[in-house]
């Protein structure tokens, strides 16, 4: 093993000690005194960047997942979307059967259904998405404020 990759070990071991320290939410410089007892010689501001850099690491992995959460959850919407699309077809398609008392037949309501579905879809695609960002409000009146001046002296009260 050559000098450099011990190194990198003994850092990457380290590091491991300090976050597992971190996540308990022990402070710097007990962690300090407990990698000390484990038999790793450190300073604080070697602890300290540790953590900045754990930190960062963590971000970047929740990000990858975030985007991947992303991506299969679009899937799985589009993949929804279609099905609740080829069943409004099929019910568009057929001739209709029997009708209820409000002269709405039965295929209507099913058309009804799927489309509804469908707009369900597409509002969680927007929402999950920010496509639907949030209105501005205008005020167009007048805002009229009363002040009154408090005092502070005794002949007042």
């Amino acid at each position: 093993m050559t000098q450099k990759t011990k190194q990198n070990a003994e850092v990457a071991a380290r590091r491991q000690a300090v976050a597992k320290y971190y996540l308990k939410r022990i402070d710097q410089s007990k962690i300090v005194g407990l990698l000390k007892e484990d038999g790793i010689e450190v300073s604080q501001p070697t602890v300290s960047r540790d953590i900045t850099y754990l930190i960062n690491q963590w971000k970047k992995k929740s990000e990858t997942l975030i985007d991947d959460l992303i991506a299969r959850e679009a899937a799985e919407l589009n993949e929804m979307e279609m099905e609740a699309t080829g069943n409004y077809y099929d019910a568009k398609g057929r001739p209709p059967i029997d009708e209820d008392d409000c002269g709405i037949s039965s295929d209507q309501n099913s058309m009804e259904k799927w489309m509804l579905v469908r707009l369900k879809i597409k509002e969680r695609r927007a929402k999950m998405l920010k496509l639907d960002g949030p209105q501005k409000i205008e005020h167009s009146g007048q805002i009229i404020v009363n002040l009154t001046r408090a005092s502070c002296r005794k002949d007042d009260v």
